[in-house]
């Protein structure tokens, strides 16, 4: 009787386990998921300081290319003596050399052009900044 009478007892007291691990599981849940949004939120302001980290780099390796693309052009004295000429009496007046170089220097403007209007598009760079 003693065993019978134990399990009578533990099968009273069964329901209240099982609204106490319901209430339990209930609890870790909601802090699951508390700690899942804490998660997500610290993503979501490392991927946009990461994002602003890039178009900042993007617009700086811009401007350093068109920099430095300019600064070794006008201290070519080639460079400049062509350009004089041409200013002077157009293009026909330029050596193939001389003409060469024009175009080379043209095509790499436009390259950094062309570079900086796709990273505009894709919005790696403000329009302020872009024109």
């Amino acid at each position: 009787m003693d065993v019978i009478g134990e399990r009578d007892a533990l099968k009273q007291k069964l329901p209240e386990y099982a609204l106490i691990a319901e209430l339990i599981g209930g609890i870790v849940f909601v802090a699951l998921l508390i700690f899942a949004g804490v998660l997500v939120h610290q993503t979501a302001v490392e991927t946009s300081s990461n994002t602003r980290k890039i178009q900042a780099m993007t617009y700086q390796s811009l401007t350093d290319n068109i920099i430095n693309i300019n600064r070794d052009y006008l201290q070519n004295p080639d460079y400049l003596k062509a350009m004089l000429k041409a200013q002077g009496g157009g293009v026909e007046n330029l050596t193939e050399e001389e003409r060469l170089h024009a175009i080379t220097t043209f095509r790499f403007t436009l390259r950094a052009a062309d570079r900086a209007y796709l990273h505009y598009m894709k919005d790696f760079i403000r329009s302020q900044r872009f024109f």
